[in-house]
């Protein structure tokens, strides 16, 4: 599992360096890599929720009209969890079905 964020970034003439509170994430030599790296907890939370919202969308025309972007989501996902596409796409869709049926 990957330190939750957020995470910040420091900007120094050697390059950029991200922290989460006192542990060090990462280094890196261009600044805006930098702040692509900082921004991945925000980026993969937001993906996330926007995965997780298309699959609560009843099937219907904007379902269908989504499927492209769905598939790219999940598929980011599964490549920042480390999961295959077909566990991401089950575990997700298993969150929207018990969520939508009352559960947590």
């Amino acid at each position: 599992m990957y330190t939750q964020g957020p995470w910040e970034r420091h900007t120094a003439p050697n390059g950029t360096h991200i922290w989460k509170d006192n542990q060090h994430i990462a280094d890196v030599d261009n600044h805006d890599d930098g702040h692509l790296i900082a921004a991945a907890p925000d980026g993969y939370a937001a993906a996330c929720a926007a995965h997780s919202f298309f699959l609560s969308l009843p099937m219907g025309e904007t379902r269908i009209k989504a499927q492209g972007l769905m598939c790219e989501l999940r598929n980011y996902i599964a490549s920042v969890t480390d999961k295959s596409a077909e566990d991401t796409q089950n575990e997700h869709e298993l969150r929207a079905i018990t969520k939508a049926t009352g559960g947590e």
